[in-house]
Formats: C-alpha cells, structure tokens, sequence
C-alpha cells in the first residue's frame, strides 16, 4: 500500500466510512468527511489513469490487484451516507450478530451498479478470481 497512491486513497477511504460509522459520532467526524470527498476526488482520477493507460487489449499484467480493489472500495464508499445510528428506530429482533457492527454496515450497504460492473470486467479481464494476486481481494470480490 505504501507504493501504490491508489490503494492508499481507497483504503483510507473505506477505513475513515467505517470508523464514523462504528463510532456512531465523534469530533472528528467533519474531517473525515472533508477527507473523504478529497479522497474519493484522488482515488477516482488515479483510477481513471490507470483504465486510460491501458492497452486497447489488455494483459493481465496490465491490471493491478489495487485497481480492482479501488474501483470495489469506490463502488462502496460513494453510497454510504453516516448517519447517526440513534436516528434509525430500533428493531425487537435481537440477533446474536447485533454486535458485529461491521458486518451489519457492510452487508446493508447497495453498491454503485456501473462500478460493480467495472469490476466484474476487471476481474474477468484478470483471467478470474484465481488470477488475483491477493486471495483476499479474491474472497472479497466473491461475496
């Protein structure tokens, strides 16, 4: 990640979304907005360079596990709003997951249908899930 600015971007992205929304509200929580909407600016253009400097029929030497990897943290981060949790109303039903907050984000969270497309392509332009360099870049793509 240190000597890829696109994985830097993405991930600092997704990581700033999920610690507003596990700490529900915190003072820091307007910097990491502004952050975010920098981040998601940088992470978006380094992407597009990325696509832009491609072959007309890429390798897949050509596409780098960090893209993929970007334009899935974009596809994610772009459609969650952090709300204050207590301004959703409660549910009765008490799960024995209730607790695992990351889990109920991210599984509640819809995904931008262009991106998810790019990155069905990307992956299948990769040679598919095996292709990837990292396995748990692939298990996640999977899900």
């Amino acid at each position: 990640m240190k000597s890829s600015p696109i994985a830097y971007y993405t991930y600092a992205l997704v990581i700033s979304t999920n610690l507003d929304y596990l700490c529900d509200t915190n003072p820091l929580q307007n910097t990491f907005q502004r952050m975010r909407a920098k981040y998601i600016y940088a992470a978006t253009k380094l992407v597009r360079e990325s696509i832009d400097s491609m072959p007309l029929e890429p390798r897949k030497e050509d596409i780098s596990d960090e893209l993929i990897g970007s334009v899935l943290g974009l596809s994610s981060t772009h459609v969650i709003n952090v709300v204050n949790r207590k301004a959703r109303p409660a549910s009765r039903f008490k799960s024995p997951l209730a607790t695992a907050q990351c889990i109920d984000m991210w599984s509640a969270v819809s995904f931008i249908e262009c991106h998810r497309l790019a990155v069905v392509q990307l992956v299948k332009l990769k040679g598919g899930l095996n292709e990837l360099d990292s396995k748990y870049l692939a298990s996640v793509v999977q899900l």
